[in-house]
């Protein structure tokens, strides 16, 4: 699963933040939690994101950000 989620590392990185950002902003922070409680949200968010690239790259080997970024670094010939 690391080196999976590592040959898709830019998709795992976008949403990694978009996770961090909207769950821990916008949901956790405001409810107050501990930090310990905080913990075991991101570790079962983190858990999310490493399958969410393992059943991803089932369907397709490249990431759907590297497809994007290949696609823009290509020169047109």
């Amino acid at each position: 699963p690391i080196v999976t989620t590592g040959s898709m590392s830019l998709t795992a990185y976008l949403l990694h933040i978009v996770i961090v950002v909207g769950v821990f902003d916008y949901i956790i922070a405001p409810m107050g939690w501990s930090v310990g409680e905080q913990e075991l949200v991101f570790f079962g968010l983190v858990s999310l994101m490493i399958g969410a690239c393992v059943a991803f790259a089932a369907w397709n080997r490249v990431g759907p950000a590297e497809r994007i970024m290949k696609r823009l670094a290509t020169p047109k010939r």
